[in-house]
C-alpha cells in the first residue's frame, strides 16, 4: 500500500517535471523582414512560438504606429529521428504610419514575451532607386528625336521594368505629367536582355505624350512595388506525411500558396522637357504638328457620273501620323458656282501600331449640280508642320473637272445656288473671307417681283421620262389595242357607247375642294409661328391636293410649277416658296418670317378647281432634304 502510494507520487512528480521542462523549452521570437523601409512601403512581421499551445499574440501594441493590412497563421509538426517538434507562426502585413525610428514593444504569447523590435522608416528618395546590376530597376525614356518638342506634338514615352529574379506580382505606376495628355499604346511587351553581365526579364509599357502648353514640362518618376519569389513555407517536414504531399500534382497546385515573397521597390528618374510654342513661320489655319499627313479624295462612283438635279457623295479621308483623330479639324470643301453642297458629320478615330498614333478623319459631303455643263471643283490645300524636318508642308487635293449631264441654262432657283461654297479660298491658308454672291434666298426679299417663267422648249427639254413611265405607257397602249380587238366580240350590253352632247357625266377623278382643308390650316398656323419646316410640309401637302399624283415632291419643283402659270399671282407664290426653300437649305439658314407667306401661296393652290400646267416631269431638281443639326 505504501509502495503503491510512493509510485503514484513519483509519477506525478515526473509528469510535472516534464510539463515544466516543455514549457521552459517553449520560446517566442519576432522579426521584421526588413529593418529599413521607405515611406509608402509595407513590411511583414513574423512571430514564431515553439509548441502548439500558449494562446494568441497581442497585436494591439501595433495600432499606434502601424496600419494592420492582413494577418495569417499556421502550424507545423516535424518528426525527425523519432523526435517530434511543433511550431506556430503568425505573419502580419503592416504599413508604417510615419517616418523615422519606430520602437515596437515586446509581444506576449501565453506566458512568454518577445524581444523589442526597431524599424527605420525613411522618406522616399527623389532620385532613382535601382540601377543595372540590381535585382530590379526601372527606366523612363522620352523619345521625339533630337529636334525640339512642340505643343500638341505626340511624343513617345516608354517605361521599362528590369527584373533579374522572378516576380510574384506588383504594381507599376504610370507617370502623370501636369500639363500634358498621356495615352497608352497597345499592350505590354516582354523580352529578355543583358545588363552588367546579368540576364534581365523586361516588361515594356509604351505611351504617347501630348503637351498642352509650352514651357518646362516635368514628368514624374515611375515606381514599382512588388514581390520577388522567395523560399518555401510548407507546413510539412521531412517525414512520410511530408513526402506524401510532395506529389508533383500537389506541387503545382500549392506552389503559390506556400511560397514566400520578398518585397521589392524600384523608382525611375524624372524627366523634364522644354516644350516649344507654335512657330511664327507657320502660316496654316490649323496647327497640325505631325510626321505625315495625307488626304484621300473619293467619290461614290469612280469616276463620278454627275447629272443636273442628282446628288453625288464625295468623301475626304485625312490620315495623320503622330496626331489623334480629335486633333484633325473639319476641312472646308470649296465647290464651284452652280453646285449645292450638303455637309455630313465628321467621323474621327485614333489608331495605334503600338509605337505611335494614327489619326483618321472622314467627312462626307453631298453635292448636287443645279445646271448641266462643265464644272471644276477647286483644289484643297491643308498646311501642317513636319516635326521631323522642322518645316511647314502642304498637302494638296488636286482640282477635278467634270461634265454634268443636263441642260446648261436651267431654271435653277438662283444663279449662286443655296449652300454652294465659293472657289478662290484654299483651306488651311489664312486669307480674307470670299465675297458673297447671290443665293436662292434673293427672290424672297422681293415678293412682288414675278419670277420669269421658263419657256416651253426649255420645259420640254427638262422633262425627265423614267423607264417606269415608259412601261406604264406601253401597258396602256397595249390594253387599248386589246380592247379594240375584242370590241365586236363583247355582248351588246357590255359595249361602250358615247354619250350624247350635253349629257351629264361624273368626273373620273375627284376635284380638290376649295380652301385646302387641313393642309391649308396647317400652313396658316406654320406661317403665323414662323415655322419653316411646318410650312414646307403643308406646301407639299397642298401641292398633292392641287396637282394629284403628278405633283412635285420638292419646294423647287413647286416653285417652278407655279412660275409656269405665267400669272402675277403664280410668280409671287413661286418667289415665296423659293424664299422658304432658301431659309431651310441655304448655306447659313437664317430666320424665316412667314407673316405674308400663307396669303401669297394659298390663293393659288386652293382657289381653282383645275390647275394649269398639270403635265408631269417639269420638276427642275430631284428632291434632297438633308437634316440640319
Amino acid at each position: 500500500m505504501i509502495a503503491s502510494r510512493q509510485r503514484a507520487w513519483l509519477a506525478a512528480v515526473l509528469v510535472a517535471v516534464l510539463l515544466w521542462s516543455a514549457a521552459a523549452a517553449a520560446e517566442v521570437r519576432a522579426r521584421f523582414d526588413r529593418t529599413e523601409v521607405h515611406t509608402g512601403d509595407t513590411v511583414t512581421l513574423t512571430i514564431e512560438s515553439d509548441g502548439l499551445g500558449g494562446g494568441q499574440p497581442d497585436l494591439g501594441v501595433l495600432d499606434a504606429d502601424f496600419e494592420v493590412l492582413g494577418t495569417s497563421s499556421g502550424s507545423r509538426i516535424e518528426l525527425i529521428n523519432g523526435r517530434q517538434s511543433a511550431m506556430r507562426t503568425w505573419q502580419v502585413t503592416l504599413a508604417p504610419k510615419r517616418a523615422g525610428a519606430i520602437e515596437v514593444p515586446p509581444f506576449t504569447v501565453g506566458q512568454e514575451r518577445t524581444q523589442p523590435l526597431r524599424l527605420q522608416v525613411t522618406a522616399l528618395p527623389q532620385g532613382p532607386t535601382g540601377a543595372p546590376g540590381d535585382d530590379v530597376f526601372l527606366e523612363l525614356e522620352v523619345g521625339g528625336g533630337d529636334g525640339p518638342v512642340y505643343v500638341q506634338q505626340q511624343v513617345p514615352l516608354t517605361v521599362r521594368l528590369y527584373s533579374a529574379l522572378p516576380l510574384r506580382g506588383g504594381d507599376l505606376t504610370t507617370p502623370r505629367p501636369d500639363g500634358a495628355v498621356l495615352e497608352r499604346l497597345g499592350e505590354d511587351v516582354q523580352f529578355s536582355t543583358r545588363r552588367n553581365s546579368r540576364r534581365y526579364q523586361v516588361i515594356e509599357r509604351r505611351f504617347s505624350l501630348s503637351p498642352e502648353r509650352s514651357g518646362a514640362l516635368r514628368i514624374e518618376p515611375a515606381t514599382f512595388s512588388g514581390e520577388l519569389r522567395g523560399g518555401d513555407d510548407r507546413p510539412f517536414g521531412d517525414d512520410r506525411l511530408a513526402q506524401l504531399f510532395r506529389d508533383p500534382v500537389f506541387e503545382r497546385f500549392s506552389s503559390g500558396l506556400f511560397e514566400r515573397g520578398e518585397p521589392v521597390r524600384a523608382r525611375s528618374g524624372a524627366v523634364t522637357l522644354e516644350v516649344q510654342p507654335q512657330p511664327d513661320a507657320f502660316s496654316g489655319r490649323w496647327w497640325l504638328p505631325a510626321r505625315a499627313l495625307d488626304i484621300a479624295d473619293s467619290w461614290e462612283r469612280d469616276p463620278p457620273e454627275l447629272a443636273r438635279g442628282e446628288p453625288a457623295t464625295r468623301t475626304l479621308t485625312v490620315t495623320a501620323t503622330g496626331l489623334a483623330g480629335s486633333q484633325i479639324p473639319e476641312i472646308e470643301v470649296p465647290a464651284p458656282a452652280g453646285v449645292r453642297v450638303y455637309a455630313d458629320q465628321v467621323e474621327a478615330e485614333t489608331r495605334t501600331d503600338g509605337e505611335q498614333l494614327f489619326g483618321l478623319s472622314r467627312q462626307q459631303v453631298t453635292v448636287m449640280p443645279t445646271a448641266g455643263g462643265s464644272l471644276t471643283f477647286p483644289e484643297i490645300r491643308v498646311r501642317w508642320w513636319d516635326v521631323d524636318a522642322g518645316r511647314e508642308r502642304v498637302t494638296v487635293v488636286p482640282a477635278r473637272r467634270f461634265q454634268v449631264a443636263g441642260p446648261a441654262g436651267a431654271d435653277a432657283p438662283a444663279a449662286g445656288t443655296a449652300g454652294a461654297s465659293q472657289p478662290g479660298r484654299a483651306p488651311g491658308v489664312d486669307a480674307a473671307a470670299p465675297e458673297e454672291t447671290g443665293s436662292a434666298a434673293a427672290p424672297a426679299g422681293d415678293a412682288g417681283a414675278p419670277a420669269p417663267a421658263p419657256s416651253v422648249p426649255n420645259r420640254l427639254a427638262e422633262t425627265r421620262r423614267p423607264v417606269g413611265w415608259l412601261l406604264l405607257a406601253a401597258l396602256v397602249v397595249g390594253g387599248a389595242l386589246l380592247l379594240w380587238r375584242l370590241r365586236h366580240r363583247l355582248p351588246r350590253a357590255w359595249r361602250w357607247r358615247p354619250r350624247a352632247a350635253g349629257a351629264h357625266t361624273k368626273p373620273s377623278v375627284s376635284i380638290p375642294r376649295p380652301g385646302g382643308g387641313r393642309a391649308a390650316t396647317d400652313l396658316r398656323a406654320a406661317s403665323a409661328a414662323n415655322d419653316p419646316r411646318g410650312a414646307a410640309t403643308a406646301v407639299l401637302a397642298l401641292a398633292r391636293r392641287y396637282w394629284g399624283p403628278a405633283a412635285p415632291t420638292s419646294l423647287g419643283g413647286v416653285a417652278a410649277r407655279l412660275a409656269a402659270d405665267g400669272s402675277a399671282t403664280g410668280a409671287q407664290a413661286a418667289s415665296a416658296v423659293l424664299g422658304l426653300e432658301a431659309s431651310l437649305y441655304g448655306p447659313g439658314g437664317g430666320s424665316w418670317q412667314g407673316a405674308a407667306f400663307a396669303e401669297q401661296v394659298l390663293p393659288v393652290l386652293t382657289a381653282r378647281s383645275k390647275p394649269p400646267g398639270s403635265g408631269r416631269g417639269d420638276e427642275p431638281l430631284a428632291p434632297l432634304y438633308p437634316q440640319r443639326g
